[in-house]
């Protein structure tokens, strides 16, 4: 976007009725979850390298609640872990808009080993992120975000989860205030889990996900869009489907 700030905010409903993994202890599993996510985002005209230097922070509400995870329920609700990108840079070229960044997650958000719903990972994670849109004169657009995760060991449990990369991306068309179109994401561990606390081994994961997407954009430039998104080919992971309600206002 064009220097400025800008208030984001992610409405998020999840509901999985299975874990992908032929272990008991996943039998009629079920997880349903809610989120209110809130990104500030600052854009500001000083150049570096040719882009503009802009900064991030990105803090939400989460509402877990699993349901017949090794016999267990439970829920909870809290404030998740915190994100924060210092750095990013963005690039625009006719067409083209390159972003690059790295998202560094914060553990605030609360953990116990002991439960299994918990709003916080108990580990850091640093995500280099490259994000590449493609919109012309007639309105077409094609949007992509690579990340990659790297995190650090959550020592209350000896567990590392392995480096992952992951993409969200979206095509669509633009006619008038409307947007309208598909998105999805895909996400695939490279590395095995580590740890004295790996008791299913490697549990490398995957996901992939589409559907589709409605947008609208008013006069005065705020934005909101729809989305549903169903899952599979998914491994080690939720299988389910989700529905975003997100908004775009500019400051």
């Amino acid at each position: 976007p064009p220097p400025g700030d800008y208030l984001l905010n992610y409405n998020l409903w999840y509901q999985a009725k299975k874990f992908a993994n032929p272990s008991p202890v996943f039998n009629h599993f079920r997880v349903v979850n809610t989120a209110s996510v809130i990104r500030y985002v600052h854009v500001s005209s000083y150049k570096i390298f040719g882009a503009n230097w802009g900064f991030q922070m990105i803090g939400a509400e989460v509402n877990p609640s699993i349901h017949n995870l090794a016999q267990r329920n439970q829920r909870t609700s809290g404030l998740s872990d915190l994100t924060i990108d210092p750095f990013i840079l963005g690039w625009h070229a006719g067409d083209w808009n390159i972003v690059s960044g790295l998202d560094i997650y914060l553990p605030v958000g609360k953990y116990n080993k002991e439960d299994i719903a918990n709003t916080g990972n108990n580990y850091f994670t640093f995500q280099p992120v490259v994000a590449v849109t493609w919109l012309n004169p007639a309105g077409y657009e094609f949007s992509i975000k690579t990340m990659y995760d790297i995190n650090t060991a959550n020592h209350a449990t000896d567990y590392r989860s392995g480096q992952a990369i992951h993409a969200d991306y979206a095509l669509a068309k633009h006619i008038n205030h409307w947007t309208l179109g598909v998105s999805g994401y895909a996400y695939q561990q490279l590395q095995k889990d580590s740890g004295k606390g790996t008791v299913f081994g490697g549990f490398k994961g995957r996901t992939f996900a589409n559907g589709p997407e409605i947008g609208y954009t008013t006069d005065s430039h705020i934005t909101i869009r729809a989305r549903y998104l169903h899952e599979y080919q998914v491994k080690n992971r939720p299988k389910g489907d989700s529905i975003w309600l997100n908004a775009v206002v500019p400051l």
